[in-house]
C-alpha cells in the first residue's frame, strides 16, 4: 500500500510541477550544435537524450516548473532554445500544443495474427538458423527456472543493451505482477543449455511477449532470439489464440527493435496515452538534422502516422519516395507523410502515402 500511494504521489508531481532541463551538445549524426528546453521525467529523458545527442550532453537543471512558469518559459522562449520536448499527455497537448508541434507516443504494440506468416528473407534465414542449431523450447512455471531467466537472460540484456538510463524492474516486482495474472515462461535450449527465454502474459484477449532475455549475445547468431518470437506463437496458436502482441516498442521508425519486428508481420495499435510533445521553436541546423535523421510515428485525431523529413535545397523524386514507402511500411499506420523542411522554418507535407485504411 504504502508503494503504491508513493508512486501515486510521484506521477501527480510530475504532473502538476514537472521537472525542466536545458541540453546542449551535437546532434548525433552531424555533430551540428543542438539546445533543447525538456520538461518531464528523468528515466524517459534518458531515452530522447541517447536518441537525440552524440555520446553525451551538458545537463542544467532548471527545477520544477508549474503550469503558468512553464506557459511562460515557452512564450517568451527564455533560454532561446531550438527545440522544447515536453512530456505529456492529451491533457497537455491541449494545453501547450501548437500547429506545427507532433504528438510521439512513448510506445507502440506490435500485433501480429497466428500462425506465423514467414515472407520476409530475414525471417526465412531466421527459421534456418533455428533448425540448422536444432533449437528446442520447454514451457514452464517453476519459480527457479524464472529466477535463473531474469538475472542470467533479462537483466544481463538490459543492461548489455541499455548501458545507461535503462529502466530495470526488480525480480520482485516482476514476480508481484505475476502472481496477479495469467502467464507462462516459454524457454530455448539446445541440447540441454538453456539459450533465451521469454514471460508469455496471457490474462487479455490478445497474449503478449511481456519480457525477454537472452543468455549471452552470441547465440543471438544461432536464432535463439528469433526462437522466442517463433515457438511462443507456435506455442498459443496451438492454445487456440488468433494473435500476440511482440512487446511495445519505441515510436522512432529507424528504432532497432522496431525494424526487427517489421520481418514477423507486425501491426502498429498505440500503446501509451502519453508521449512527447515536440515544439520546433528555431529550424537550427541542429534541429534540422535530427528531424532528417530521426523519422517517428506520430498521432493525429487518434490515428498513427508516419513521418519522414526531406531538405527543401534536395532534389527527391517518385523513385525516392518509394524508397521511404518500401522502407517504413508498416500496417497500422494511416499513412506515411514526407515533410519537406524550408528555408525559412516551416514544415509542409510534400509527399504521402495512404498504407492501409
Amino acid at each position: 500500500m504504502f508503494s503504491y500511494l508513493k508512486n501515486l504521489y510521484r506521477i501527480l508531481l510530475e504532473l502538476i510541477t514537472p521537472n525542466a532541463w536545458i541540453l546542449e551538445g551535437n546532434e548525433r549524426s552531424t555533430n551540428k550544435p543542438l539546445k533543447i528546453l525538456y520538461i518531464g521525467s528523468k528515466r524517459d529523458k534518458y531515452y530522447m537524450t541517447s536518441t537525440i545527442f552524440n555520446n553525451t550532453c551538458n545537463e542544467a537543471y532548471l527545477g520544477r516548473k508549474s503550469f503558468l512558469k512553464l506557459c511562460y518559459i515557452l512564450h517568451k522562449n527564455k533560454y532561446r532554445c531550438s527545440l522544447i520536448i515536453i512530456e505529456g499527455t492529451f491533457i497537455d497537448r491541449y494545453l501547450y500544443r501548437s500547429i506545427k508541434d507532433f504528438f510521439i507516443p512513448f510506445w507502440v504494440d506490435s500485433i501480429t495474427d497466428l500462425p506465423l506468416t514467414i515472407t520476409k528473407s530475414s525471417a526465412k534465414y531466421d527459421m534456418r538458423k533455428i533448425r540448422k542449431n536444432n533449437l528446442e523450447y520447454i514451457v514452464t512455471s517453476d519459480t527457479e527456472m524464472l529466477h535463473d531467466f531474469y538475472y542470467n537472460m533479462h537483466r544481463a540484456m538490459i543492461r548489455a543493451r541499455y548501458q545507461i538510463g535503462a529502466y530495470e524492474e526488480t525480480y520482485d516486482d516482476i514476480i508481484e505482477k505475476m502472481e496477479k495474472a495469467c502467464w507462462d515462461l516459454l524457454l530455448i535450449k539446445k541440447k540441454n543449455v538453456f539459450l533465451s527465454g521469454v514471460i508469455i502474459e496471457r490474462s487479455g484477449r490478445i497474449p503478449k511477449l511481456w519480457k525477454n532475455g537472452i543468455r549471452d549475445i552470441n547465440y543471438w547468431k544461432d536464432g535463439a532470439m528469433a526462437a522466442t518470437y517463433v515457438f511462443s506463437s507456435n506455442y498459443l496458436w496451438k492454445k487456440g489464440y488468433k494473435k500476440v502482441s511482440l512487446g511495445l516498442i519505441r515510436s522512432f521508425l529507424n528504432d532497432g527493435l522496431l525494424q526487427y519486428k517489421r520481418k514477423w508481420n507486425i501491426t502498429l495499435k498505440v500503446a501509451s496515452k502519453r508521449g512527447y510533445i515536440l515544439k520546433p521553436l528555431i529550424i537550427s541546423d541542429g534541429v534540422k538534422a535530427f528531424f532528417l535523421n530521426n523519422p517517428f510515428i506520430y498521432i493525429e485525431k487518434n490515428k498513427l502516422y508516419g513521418a519522414v523529413f526531406i531538405n527543401e535545397d534536395e532534389d527527391y523524386y517518385e523513385e525516392n519516395y518509394r524508397e521511404f514507402q518500401k522502407k517504413y511500411h508498416i500496417k497500422g499506420l494511416s499513412e506515411l507523410n514526407v515533410f519537406i523542411i524550408r528555408e525559412n522554418g516551416t514544415m509542409q507535407i510534400k509527399w504521402h502515402f495512404e498504407l492501409y485504411k
